[in-house]
């Protein structure tokens, strides 16, 4: 069966779309992992050489799962 230039973009764009979720829950799920990394002990320079992130990158991520989590003190 041939396929339609609409058939080819509505593919792609329907993979795209399950693409983005899958990106964002993985995102998601590597901050909670960098605060559990750094709440149970691990330095920073330790976390920045597993992910290639820079420690201000790194800080950023961790407090905005502590934001998430409710978990961050506002002075």
């Amino acid at each position: 069966m041939e396929s339609t230039p609409e058939a080819q973009l509505r593919a792609a764009t329907g993979r795209r779309k399950r693409l983005v979720k899958q990106a964002e829950a993985a995102r998601l799920a590597e901050r909670a992992a960098i605060l559990a990394a750094l709440e149970d002990g691990m330095r920073q320079v330790d976390v920045v050489g597993i992910t290639g992130y820079t420690r201000e990158h790194v800080r950023r991520l961790a407090d905005a799962e502590r934001e998430e989590r409710g978990s961050v003190d506002h002075d």
